[in-house]
């Protein structure tokens, strides 16, 4: 992946953030259609993963019929949605963090092997050498606590504070706190790490994003 290629991408994201603000400070069935689209791109990423030849592809259409089927109804009742919005959006919020420091935490649990090593181990031969075994699950350990404080402060400021506020936390905020996250992992591989074990940010992007792309 290129930097032009993983600029664009930002970009991209930061638009549909924007537009996830404007449309969240001025109320209207924009805003519930703006919520309900990520349904229609897991729908067509599941199509788009899992190939007519795979054993997963009835799974993959019966999914995304679903989130279709998801779509369509939150369409539908949109009038009806418009004055409770910002419940909705705190549920996928606080939801997909979650789910996100559930599937980092629970690797930890002995006799797992640690999310970040299973991912280290796309570019390294051997992830049981004690410094990046140590570093991976170090990592892992960072991670699970980053999405568990991401889904408090969520909370205590749609509770604690105004909505415009917690609005702007939920898009642009959480945004610029997991670039940052990712930039000090990929600095702190320097005093950790060994020079050999060392893969730059752009590369860490690359590889994880052409594994989970994989059937």
């Amino acid at each position: 992946m290129t930097a032009w290629r993983l600029a664009a991408k930002l970009l991209g994201i930061g638009l549909v953030a924007a537009l996830v603000v404007w449309t969240s400070l001025h109320p209207s069935r924009l805003t519930v259609w703006v919520l309900a689209s990520p349904l229609l791109l897991l729908a067509w990423a599941q199509r788009q993963r899992w190939p007519a030849t795979h054993p997963q592809h009835t799974r993959a259409r019966a999914l995304s019929a679903l989130c279709v089927l998801g779509f369509a109804l939150l369409v539908l009742a949109s009038d009806a949605l418009v004055t409770r919005f910002g419940w909705l959006y705190l549920t996928q919020h606080v939801g997909a963090h979650a789910a996100l420091a559930v599937a980092f935490g629970r690797t930890l649990l002995p006799g797992r092997t640690p999310l970040c090593t299973q991912m280290a181990a796309w570019v390294h031969d051997d992830v049981t050498e004690p410094p990046l075994w140590r570093y991976t699950r170090g990592v892992t350990l960072a991670w699970t606590l980053y999405f568990t404080a991401i889904c408090g402060l969520s909370l205590l400021l749609f509770f604690g504070a105004s909505f415009a506020s917690w609005t702007w936390f939920s898009t642009i905020g959480t945004l610029v706190c997991t670039g940052l996250m990712f930039a000090l992992e990929n600095f702190a591989r320097r005093f950790f790490l060994p020079a050999k074990d060392r893969i730059g940010l752009l590369r860490t992007i690359e590889v994880v994003s052409r594994q989970l792309s994989r059937p």
